[in-house]
C-alpha cells in the first residue's frame, strides 16, 4: 500500500519530541542571549568581507568524541528497544534493516556534508571574552570573537536547512542515560502506532534522527564552560539541494577542510514570507584578543568593517583587557 507524503510525515512528526528537548527555539524568543563566534582574525576577514558564515565538518572539532560516540553508542542501544517497538521477530528485523539502511546512507553520502556553526553564549557586558575560548577557538588568543544577536536569528521558520540547538553537557553516564531514556519513549510511540509493516521505515528513520540529534548537540561535561549553541546543516533536511552550491574548503595547517560557506543574501526566501537576512540584521560587536588587542590591532580591524556593510558597527569592536603573554611562533 502507497503512503501518502503528508500521512508519511505525520508518522514521522510523531518522535519529534525526541529531539525537540535539543531545540533551542524557545530560549531565543523568551531570552534571546549574545552569540560569539570565536575564530582567527583570517577568517573573521573572509566571513565579513564575503557576507558568508563558515560553518565546519565535526570532525575537525576539538571534542575528538564529536558526533562518532553519540551515533556508535546510538547503534549499540537501539536493538534492545526494537524488541519493545515490535512484537514478532520478523517487524524487529524490518525495523533493524530500515534503521541500518539510513546509517549507510549517511555514512556513504550524507556524513561529509553534515556541517556545524560553533557559538558560544556571550554576557552583554563582557568585553574581555572568554580565556578558555580565545586560546582554543581562536589562534590562542590572537584572534576575535564575531558577536552576533540571538534574537535576529531566525527560528520560528528555518529560512534554511539548519537546525538550531543549545549544547546538553553530561558525564558518560548522563548520556547513556539520556539515550535511554529517549529510545524507550520511541519504542513506546511505535508500539502504541502499530504502523504497518510497510510504514516500519518511518519509525526507523525516527529512531535515526533522534540518535544523529543527540551526537550533535550532547557533550562531554569538561566542556561545559564553552556554553555552546550550534547551528546544524542536516543534508536530510535538504533533500532539494538548496545548499550544495555553498559547499567549498578552506586550507588551514591541519590541511584542506570540507567547509559550508553560507551566503547570508540568499537566505531570504526558503520560508515564504520574503524576509531579508543580512551579516548587518545579525552582527552585534567584535571582540579582539586578548593577544591582539592593542590600539593598532583595533584601529586595523575597525578600519576592515568599514570597507564592508558592517561600517556602522566600527564602534562596537571591543579590546580584550586579559593579560595573556602572546605566544610566539
Amino acid at each position: 500500500m502507497t503512503i501518502s507524503a503528508s500521512e508519511a510525515n505525520r508518522i514521522v512528526s510523531l518522535y519529534d519530541p525526541l529531539h525537540s528537548d535539543f531545540a533551542a527555539s524557545a530560549r531565543l524568543s523568551d531570552a534571546p542571549p549574545l552569540l560569539a563566534h570565536y575564530t582567527s582574525v583570517q577568517v573573521a576577514e573572509q566571513i565579513i568581507k564575503n557576507e558568508e558564515i563558515w560553518f565546519s565538518h565535526p570532525f575537525y572539532m576539538n571534542d575528538l568524541e564529536e558526533l562518532r560516540y553519540g551515533m556508535n553508542v546510538g547503534i549499540q542501544h537501539l536493538p534492545s528497544y526494537v524488541q519493545a517497538a515490535a512484537e514478532t521477530p520478523d517487524r524487529q528485523r524490518k525495523l533493524l534493516d530500515a534503521f541500518n539502511h539510513y546509517i549507510g546512507h549517511m555514512n556513504e553520502t550524507t556524513l561529509v556534508n553534515t556541517y556545524v556553526l560553533c557559538l558560544s553564549e556571550h554576557e552583554r557586558a563582557d568585553t574581555d571574552g572568554v580565556l578558555s575560548m580565545g586560546r582554543s577557538y581562536a589562534s590562542q588568543g590572537h584572534g576575535v570573537a564575531l558577536i552576533f544577536d540571538g534574537a535576529k536569528i531566525p527560528h520560528q521558520k528555518p529560512q534554511a536547512p539548519l537546525w538550531i540547538g543549545k549544547v546538553k553537557y553530561c558525564t558518560p553516564d548522563g548520556r547513556v542515560k539520556l539515550l535511554q531514556d529517549k529510545l524507550a519513549d520511541w519504542a513506546r510511540i511505535t508500539a502504541e502506532q502499530k504502523l504497518a509493516d510497510d510504514q516500519l521505515y518511518l519509525a526507523a528513520y525516527g529512531a535515526f534522527y533522534f540518535i544523529k540529534a543527540f551526537a550533535l548537540i550532547t557533550k562531554h561535561v569538561g566542556f561545559r564552560e564553552e556554553n555552546e549553541w550550534r547551528i546544524i546543516y542536516v543534508p536530510e533536511l535538504d533533500p532539494n539541494g538548496l545548499l550544495t552550491s555553498q559547499f567549498g574548503y578552506f586550507v588551514s595547517p591541519r590541511g584542506a577542510e570540507p567547509k559550508l560557506k553560507l551566503k547570508i543574501a540568499p537566505v531570504q526566501n526558503y520560508d515564504g514570507t520574503g524576509f531579508r537576512l543580512s551579516l548587518a540584521n545579525l552582527f552585534h560587536s567584535a571582540l579582539l584578543g586578548p593577544s591582539i588587542s592593542s590600539p593598532l590591532a583595533k584601529e586595523a580591524f575597525r578600519r576592515l568593517l568599514r570597507s564592508t556593510s558592517l561600517k556602522e558597527f566600527e564602534d562596537q569592536v571591543h579590546a580584550s583587557t586579559i593579560p595573556l603573554r602572546p605566544t610566539v611562533g
